[in-house]
């Protein structure tokens, strides 16, 4: 899970041994219940990233890294719980043995008749946007709306539509 010819690197081999596999990874790669271990491969992550760390997901780490920084930097942190969750479905579709698994199940598509990974790119959730009224300059509009990410104050969670 920490990297191999069909995942990205995920931390180092070492912090991967050090963080206990054992715990999060027992049933990993079986067909039982793939959503619970994609929970539990997400927690074991964070400890490769962050041993010690009281965050269940990635998201959580992101947010404790950025506010803890002395000077923050979007390129320092880990990657989202999204995009982790394609990783870890990738994982558990190269470490099963059973063929009869279709790929596009586990975040793989095609594209010219090649099986590619899908990268995962989500809009922010409405429930953390505000709408801003659209800005003018005399009779014409320069943006039609504005999305603001709630989650953050930053200039980087500004979004321009239209």
């Amino acid at each position: 899970m920490t990297g191999c010819d069909y995942t990205s690197k995920f931390g180092t081999k070492h912090a991967a041994l050090k963080a206990n596999p054992e715990k999060y990874l027992l049933q990993f790669g079986s067909m039982n219940d793939i959503d619970r271990q994609v929970v539990a491969a997400e927690e074991y992550l964070v400890q490769v990233v962050k041993k010690s760390q009281t965050c269940r997901s990635l998201d959580q780490l992101r947010c404790h890294l950025y506010h803890h920084a002395k000077s923050p930097r979007l390129d320092d942190l880990p990657p989202t719980s999204n995009a982790t969750k394609l990783h870890i479905k990738r994982c558990v579709l190269g470490k099963t043995e059973d063929d009869i698994l279709d790929p596009r199940l586990y975040r793989f598509e095609v594209v010219d008749d090649l099986l590619v990974p899908q990268e995962g790119k989500n809009s922010i959730p409405e429930e953390y946007t505000i709408s801003i009224l659209p800005l003018h300059f005399g009779s014409s509009p320069i943006l039609s709306s504005y999305r603001l990410d709630l989650r953050t104050d930053s200039p980087s969670s500004w979004h321009t539509s239209g």
